[in-house]
């Protein structure tokens, strides 16, 4: 894991103006993992579903009500993130991975590094 993520402009500029809970989980729950020299998340730092809706949870506090999304609603966030060219799902059968074409690597979708 990255310890500090730095955005480049491309990448600030295509989260202009989505909405929040797709930049959070743009921000959190994928770019942080992201390995620097493939662009590449989930292959060698598994990411589930699940763990996507964690990244979005905000618990109980006082005067404000519990949010969980549902897969669907992570799954259309992440649609969200394609349609703004953030985020390419990796067809992997085993596991969750995408690619970030926009975080500054030279890797391709479907190249190996």
């Amino acid at each position: 894991m990255n310890p500090i993520t730095s955005l480049n402009e491309a990448e600030d500029d295509a989260l202009q103006g989505l909405p929040l809970g797709a930049q959070l989980l743009y921000l959190r729950g994928l770019r942080r993992f992201m390995r620097d020299n493939t662009g590449r998340v989930g292959e060698s730092c598994r990411i589930s579903w699940g763990s996507l809706r964690e990244t979005l949870h905000v618990p109980c506090h006082q005067g404000r009500r519990e949010v969980f999304p549902t897969k669907a609603e992570i799954r259309a966030t992440v649609q969200t993130l394609e349609e703004a060219g953030l985020v390419v799902k990796l067809e992997d059968g085993e596991r969750l991975a995408f690619f970030l074409p926009m975080a500054g690597t030279d890797a391709a979708p479907g190249g190996s590094a």
